[in-house]
């Protein structure tokens, strides 16, 4: 209910937006998606960092051969 009130406290009353009013049902649907991502961000198995590309393997990073030319 916190986050409902929050959301047409900012959007619909302070900025006077009556799309956040009637998308309001989707808030629940948004929140589950951002929750499915943030769990799964805990279980990677291939990593992006500094322009390399790395594996999880055994809590450690193990880097990506760069392929064969």
């Amino acid at each position: 209910m916190l986050r409902y009130e929050v959301a047409l406290g900012t959007g619909a009353r302070g900025m006077r937006d009556e799309i956040v009013r009637r998308k309001l049902w989707m808030l629940p649907l948004r929140d589950a998606f951002a929750f499915v991502v943030w769990l799964v961000s805990f279980f990677p198995q291939r990593i992006h960092w500094r322009g390399r590309e790395f594996y999880v393997r055994e809590k450690r990073l193990v880097p990506v051969p760069p392929p064969a030319r």
